[in-house]
């Protein structure tokens, strides 16, 4: 599909790199079919074809920005439609140059303002959004049922703010990894990460703490807020950089959202000089925690096979971003638990970082058909890798809902331990 640029696009960086992205496109509608909300509305303007369109139509100076914010906003950036894209349309990096350009041209409204502003201030600082947190928990019979929903209980276990795991005597050990830990798992969900050190450990890998490190960029990246995300990347790789230089294995990263934004750094920062070769060999050396797990010889540590059901709800950002679709699967059935078949598994859960905020009653009704599908199974817990899909789906869920390293690491441990 070609664009013809308008005047104030032709030499404009993002239209052009748009422009590429939108060539693939030959507007066949197969990516419709894996389009949350346009399963859900059923409008051709709110599925990717649709919004491909819109972005062309916008560089072409045919369409107002305002018209193309309403429908790209509805996307969830859940990139489902790439992975049943027979063209390979990189329909996510079009999506975010599309709210970029969007960005410069529409004046979001106070409100809007105000939300973005306090998820980029307070979501990605560890400590700031530790205290919220706790604030939050101690007004939760205020807060509206939607937000009491939303919020998990404090955790017991160690939080952020302990530095007992932290060590200096490390290096040179391609058996130590780092763990990058993230913004917002290690205040609400910190047993997963005690979970991964337990159980890497208990298979010789250490899992290091590296206090410096910061929020991986993604949610600044996707809002789209580019000079704050490219601030934290670079944060990131300076610190992981020191160190992987000293012989150590990689980095494991438990949040698929996490993971996927990482494993992207050495593409989103080709352009830049200075940084290029680091960011890429960050990349490279960023792992998911079942790259390293299925290698290993866990299934000794188990003890008597699962008889209980188990739901795995797989991320976008595991199976359409990591392009990992059926790894983990395949890693749980291998070690003979029982998994429940899911309808339309490859669908957004709603999550997708800040839009159940700012889409609540799109985000709840694809929650909804997400649980439906996902119960039908019976299952006794429900599995997965990702913090934003945890924290949605707990909210409906009538089991418990946990990161799959947590179950594995439970049904690991000695009889007496359980």
């Amino acid at each position: 599909m070609d664009t013809q640029l308008g005047l104030k696009f032709k030499k404009e960086s993002l239209a052009i790199k748009a422009r590429e992205l939108i060539r693939a496109c030959v507007h066949c509608g197969y990516c419709n079919a894996s389009c949350p909300t346009y399963q859900l509305l059923g409008d051709e303007l709110d599925g990717p074809r649709g919004r491909i369109y819109l972005i062309k139509s916008l560089l072409e100076d045919k369409t107002s920005a305002e018209k193309v914010k309403l429908h790209l906003d509805r996307c969830l950036l859940c990139q489902g439609c790439e992975t049943s894209c027979p063209s390979s349309v990189q329909f996510g990096k079009l999506a975010i140059i599309g709210k970029e350009i969007i960005e410069q041209s529409v004046q979001r409204s106070f409100l809007e303002r105000l939300l973005l502003n306090f998820f980029l201030h307070f979501i990605t600082d560890r400590k700031k959004f530790y205290y919220l947190f706790k604030f939050g928990s101690s007004i939760r019979a205020l807060l509206p049922d939607i937000l009491r929903r939303k919020l998990p209980q404090i955790s017991k276990e160690d939080t952020i703010l302990r530095r007992d795991w932290e060590r200096k005597d490390w290096g040179g050990n391609p058996r130590q990894m780092i763990l990058f830990k993230g913004c917002v798992e290690p205040i609400i969900y910190p047993s997963v990460l005690n979970s991964a050190r337990r159980l890497f450990r208990r298979l010789g890998i250490e899992l290091i703490d590296i206090a410096e490190e910061g929020c991986c960029g993604a949610l600044a990246y996707h809002l789209p807020n580019r000079k704050k995300a490219l601030s934290q990347m670079k944060k990131n790789i300076d610190v992981w950089i020191t160190h992987l230089k000293k012989g150590m294995g990689g980095i494991i990263v438990c949040s698929s959202a996490c993971c996927q934004m990482i494993k992207e750094y050495g593409d989103i920062l080709k352009d830049d000089k200075q940084y290029n070769h680091k960011a890429l060999q960050i990349a490279r050396m960023t792992f998911d925690p079942v790259e390293i797990l299925e290698k290993e010889d866990i299934h000794s540590l188990l003890n008597a096979p699962r008889l209980e059901p188990v739901a795995y709800h797989s991320p976008c950002t595991a199976q359409h971003g990591l392009k990992e679709k059926g790894r983990v699967e395949a890693f749980l059935s291998r070690l003979d638990i029982k998994l429940t078949s899911i309808p339309d598994s490859h669908m957004c859960c709603g999550a997708a970082g800040m839009y159940a905020v700012m889409q609540k009653e799109l985000s709840q009704r694809i929650l909804e058909l997400k649980m439906k599908n996902i119960l039908g199974g019976k299952p006794a817990v429900i599995l997965t890798s990702n913090v934003g899909c945890r924290l949605q789906l707990q909210q409906l869920s009538p089991v418990p809902v946990l990161h799959w390293l947590e179950y594995i690491e439970k049904i690991s441990q000695p009889a007496a331990a359980q």
